[in-house]
Formats: structure tokens, C-alpha cells, sequence
């Protein structure tokens, strides 16, 4: 999934869990300052994440996402280490 998908999968699914209407989420927003994004939205999002890509997401990850682009780079980061080796 390329990263654009993964914005506007990210911006519905804080649609879902804020209530919110975001129409142009930018990759260099705050969750928390421009996004509005409280610690139980937070929570939420992560495990609407983890189970959308299933993926695990540890606590310790989450203390250090201030941006819409840290989140985006921890995705990339679970998914594409989900990928599987080539069979010999």
C-alpha cells in the first residue's frame, strides 16, 4: 500500500473515532494540536489500525507519535515488515 493510500485510510478511520470531518489531512499535522486527537482517541485509532492491517502496535510506539507523518512512517515500518520471504 502505497503512502497516499495509507493518508486516506488514516484520515477516515479518525473520522470514525473522533467524529470528526477531516478533508484534507496533511502529513505534516498534529494529532493532537490540528487534529484534535485526545490519549482514548488515540487508543481507539491504534486498534482500529491494527486490526485494519493486522499489525501489532506497542505502547512504547505510540509515546513518541506527534505527527500525522510519524504515524504514517511507523505503518510503512509494521507493514512492509510483514511481508513474507520468498519460498527457494
Amino acid at each position: 500500500m502505497d503512502r497516499q493510500s495509507l493518508l486516506k485510510t488514516l484520515a477516515t478511520l479518525l473520522e470514525d473515532v473522533t467524529g470528526e470531518t477531516y478533508d484534507n489531512v496533511q502529513e505534516s499535522f498534529s494529532l493532537r494540536a490540528q487534529l484534535g486527537v485526545d490519549s482514548v482517541d488515540l487508543i481507539s485509532l491504534v486498534g482500529m489500525l491494527e486490526n485494519n492491517f493486522k499489525i501489532r502496535i506497542a505502547s512504547d510506539e505510540l509515546q513518541t507519535l506527534e505527527t500525522v507523518a510519524q504515524l504514517l512512517d511507523l505503518l510503512e515500518k509494521k507493514i512492509g515488515g510483514q511481508k513474507k520471504p520468498n519460498a527457494a
